[in-house]
């Protein structure tokens, strides 16, 4: 999957687009220029009958950093491109086909499969009677995982749909790999978070935001706790980032200035935090 440069066309994306460029570039401008990487998929038609290895070959480049829970809109990253070669018997059988493509076609990182559908429009009948045909593709709509580093896999199994001149279906094939080939890695680190509280003699508001999750990505899950001073005096669990705590056994502050001190355990996706409020409480 060819994802992007932080290049200035990125940076001047508004919205949910310069965001998720952002997210997907990371805290740093590094990147990993990845060579073409091939897989040879066993591939058989509707009918179950083999038709022999097809060699597919993407070519990408890779960040080498992105954000975790960060929503990425479709073909919001440049195009990758692909080459699908088919074994010499297949040449007669592919004679009336022109293009095609492979509307199931993915990748995924660690367990999150991307998708990113290909449409191949060039054909070449190689001097061996191997047939190439040459492709681009780009990427549907995803959430990136989790913090951690990550394997970018060609997808173990997709379908190829093989269409003449005039756009009709011609050969429908079937392609599978035991172990999928890696394009390269990326490492994903949390999102910054922000808490901020409001308190009362009796309960405390906790709001927990993050960079990605007001345009699409994941929101704050997780643990809140709060003390006065050392004196843990309640906890509570975030739903859609908010949280009311109220105070342990249902008591409430005593009269006086309490500084309280709120903090975030964090999430797959969402750096732990804290925030300190002074209450009076007259």
């Amino acid at each position: 999957m060819n994802l992007p440069r932080h290049t200035s066309r990125l940076a001047a994306g508004v919205g949910v687009a310069a965001m998720a460029a952002t997210a997907l570039v990371g805290a740093t401008a590094s990147t990993a220029s990845a060579a073409p990487v091939s897989g040879v998929y066993q591939c058989a038609n509707s009918a179950g009958v083999g038709l022999g290895n097809f060699t597919t070959t993407i070519n990408a480049t890779l960040p080498a950093t992105a954000k975790a829970g960060a929503s990425v809109p479709a073909g919001l990253l440049p195009a990758f491109t692909a080459q699908i070669t088919s074994p010499a018997n297949t040449a007669t059988l592919l004679t009336t086909t022109t293009s095609g493509k492979s509307s199931d076609f993915s990748v995924s990182i660690g367990s999150t499969a991307v998708s990113a559908p290909i449409t191949a429009t060039g054909k070449t009948v190689n001097p061996d009677n191997s047939v190439t045909f040459e492709g681009k593709g780009t990427n549907a709509a995803f959430v990136t995982p989790g913090a951690g580093t990550y394997s970018i896999n060609m997808p173990a199994k997709f379908t190829l749909q093989g269409t003449d001149a005039s756009g009709n279906p011609t050969v429908t094939a079937t392609c599978q790999i035991a172990t999928p080939p890696s394009l390269g890695s990326v490492t994903i680190s949390k999102q910054d978070s922000t808490v901020s509280a409001k308190a009362k003699a009796a309960k405390v508001k906790v709001v927990v935001t993050n960079e990605f999750g007001k345009t699409g990505g994941e929101i704050a899950t997780g643990k809140v706790t709060v003390k006065d001073g050392k004196k843990k005096i309640g906890k509570g669990t975030l739903k859609n980032g908010k949280v009311t705590i109220k105070l342990k056994g249902n008591k409430k502050l005593s009269k006086g200035k309490h500084k309280l001190v709120i903090s975030y355990a964090g999430d797959d996706f969402t750096s732990a935090a804290k925030a300190k409020v002074t209450v009076k409480i007259k």
